[in-house]
């Protein structure tokens, strides 16, 4: 009985040691982002400046999802924080949307 006991707890410990490395893992992506980072930058589209939030890195640090506060709009869509918006991370110093979206050169 107690082997069994054993056992599992040496199972338990080592998928907590396992998740706790992937947790790290996937905040360490390739990516000069990290997940919580608030950025200001300003929106080729209106020369307005944004607050972007970044939420998830994504395709291996290429990609960020964002929540995006500022004064426009996404296709009728106000852009007040609350959406989570998919953004190219490819080019530094930029966060690339479609052409509705445009690009947001980050303000340092």
């Amino acid at each position: 009985m107690n082997r069994s006991f054993s056992k599992i707890k040496h199972i338990q410990e080592s998928n907590q040691r396992l998740e706790r490395r992937f947790i790290n893992e996937q905040s360490k992506p390739n990516s000069v982002y990290q997940v919580n980072q608030v950025l200001k930058a300003k929106r080729d589209i209106d020369g307005q400046t944004y607050t972007i939030k970044i939420k998830q890195i994504v395709n291996d640090g290429t990609h960020v999802a964002a929540a995006i506060t500022g004064p426009g709009d996404y296709d009728g869509t106000k852009l007040d924080g609350t959406g989570g918006w998919e953004l190219n991370a490819r080019e530094p110093g930029k966060l690339s949307g479609n052409s509705y979206m445009g690009t947001f050169t980050i303000i340092k």
